[in-house]
């Protein structure tokens, strides 16, 4: 994958850092904070080369109803 398929199967970002390694190779960060593909993406040039998955975050239950009181007559 590349950095084009990404950005074309995510969506835009805002947290693309792109640099040299030491061989001189073009590498970039792709970052995705949330959303159904959030996570890390490594490239190395122009090639996917890691993904850092973000954690999913809790599931949340169904809503919560008020514990019953069920109190003897007096």
């Amino acid at each position: 994958m590349t950095e084009c398929e990404l950005v074309r199967l995510a969506g835009p970002t805002d947290r693309i850092e792109i640099a040299a390694n030491e061989r001189g190779q073009r590498t970039a960060v792709i970052t995705y904070p949330q959303g159904e593909r959030a996570g890390v993406y490594r490239f190395t040039a122009g090639v996917l080369v890691s993904v850092e998955r973000s954690p999913e975050p809790p599931k949340r239950a169904g809503p919560q109803r008020p514990a019953s009181r069920n109190r003897p007559p007096s």
